[in-house]
């Protein structure tokens, strides 16, 4: 235990505190990082320089995938006009006079009935 004092009318441990030296940062910027420092800080200073690759590597997979996105939305974009153009073709070929033009077309020698279907009945 450390040695109690009388400071201003208070009692004050002394001895057993570490010792602060002041801010690190200004430690940093003034240039007075010793060696000493530097080893007791060292799991510190890997931590964070291994934070800093993580914070990178995640940037740039972010923005991959980001950019892999607008290409697929793009893409699905392009896609459904598609879709909407064949879906609107196929709806225009299968109306009786767009079946009727393609055999016109063709040449083929079949004719529209004027009779309605009639139903035929089997006995059994």
């Amino acid at each position: 235990m450390g040695v109690k004092k009388l400071v201003n009318g208070f009692r004050k441990q002394v001895g057993d505190a570490p010792e602060f030296r002041g801010n690190v940062i200004r430690d940093i910027v003034d240039g007075n990082i010793t060696r000493e420092w530097v080893t007791r800080n060292l799991f510190y200073i890997f931590f964070v320089v291994i934070l800093i690759f993580f914070y990178i590597g995640n940037r740039y997979s972010s923005e991959k995938t980001i950019s892999e996105i607008a290409t697929l939305e793009k893409e699905l974009k392009e896609l459904r006009f598609e879709a909407i153009t064949t879906a609107s073709e196929l709806m225009s070929m299968s109306r009786l006079s767009g079946v009727s033009e393609m055999v016109k077309q063709k040449g083929i020698d079949l004719e529209q009935s004027m009779e309605p279907p009639k139903k035929l009945e089997v006995n059994r």
